[in-house]
């Protein structure tokens, strides 16, 4: 018996040792593209988690939409953004960013109109793909299959870019590079390059359910919680509009904290840069100086 058990364990810690060595070397073979630099900007919220600070969250409507940098100059609170997709969702990393804001941070919270109508909308090969290419992202959050899938991952990347294939996942073109943040976790990649003409969207949000969206996002409810409405294209408001101040009278009539109106969001489309909600960096700073204004009438700091 005893003699099985010692077997048992040399196995388990073969097992073990097999892991972190492939994970060690094929790691390097992971891509860092756009998305990589989420598990950076949870990072950097852990490391300023004893102080006191302003949090940005959402999708790239607040990567490329407000600006950190501006908020922090205005009210001199630490801030940081983490919006970089709303493809890899809102509710994954949810406990974890919750985990490193204390009672005496405020929350900026300006999710996309696709989280209104579904909580837990994600763009899975979005997802998929961060979570594979990015091992870090599962010893962050405490996730060990999300480590295991990138270790295999990456064994599989290795061997097909060596078959001398194409892997189009790890393109990266302009703006949606690595380095595409500053130190505030703004995304800054797209300022001074030549502006794109966004593409119209479907908003569909005859099945925003306030309670949901509360059970998915209960920090929403707490006093030091603000709600900003996305970036809207002009023409999108003209044919959502009534349903997208649906919501904001629902939110209102619910004594929400609700920094401005939604049509204090609407803009023309020059005002984007490609994507629906990707704002030119001028417009970010029009933008933003609306939003400190609202955070300013909610809150004494």
């Amino acid at each position: 018996m005893l003699s099985f058990i010692k077997k048992v364990l040399v196995f388990s810690l073969l097992m073990v040792t097999a892991f972190l060595l492939v994970k060690a070397y094929t790691i390097q073979y992971l891509p860092q593209n756009f998305y990589s630099v989420y598990a950076n900007k949870l990072k950097m919220l852990s490391a300023i988690k004893a102080q006191r600070k302003i949090v940005l969250i959402g999708g790239s409507s607040v990567g490329f939409g407000i600006s950190a940098k501006q908020i922090e100059h205005a009210t001199g609170i630490k801030t940081i953004n983490m919006g970089q997709g709303a493809g890899l969702g809102l509710l994954d990393a949810r406990d974890y960013i919750l985990n490193n804001i204390t009672k005496n941070d405020i929350i900026i919270f300006s999710p996309e109109w696709a989280f209104y109508e579904k909580p837990s909308f994600t763009d899975a090969a979005v997802l998929d793909n961060f979570i594979h290419n990015n091992p870090e992202y599962g010893v962050i959050i405490n996730r060990p299959t999300y480590v295991m899938q990138s270790a295999l991952s990456a064994i599989y990347s290795y061997e097909f870019n060596n078959a001398g294939k194409k892997d189009k996942m790890r393109e990266n073109l302009p703006p949606y590079v690595y380095n595409c943040i500053n130190e505030y976790g703004d995304i800054i990649s797209h300022c001074g390059l030549k502006r794109m003409w966004p593409k119209p969207y479907l908003i569909n949000l005859k099945k925003f359910d306030l309670k949901k969206f509360l059970e998915a996002f209960s920090f929403v409810g707490n006093h030091n919680t603000l709600i900003v409405f996305p970036p809207t294209q002009q023409p999108l408001f003209k044919k959502y509009g009534a349903d997208l101040q649906g919501v904001e009278n629902t939110l209102r009539s619910h004594k929400l904290n609700v920094v401005n109106n939604v049509t204090d969001n609407v803009y023309p489309d020059s005002s984007f840069f490609d994507a629906e909600y990707h704002l030119t960096c001028e417009y970010r700073t029009i933008r933003t100086k609306n939003v400190i204004n609202g955070i300013k009438k909610l809150l004494k700091y």
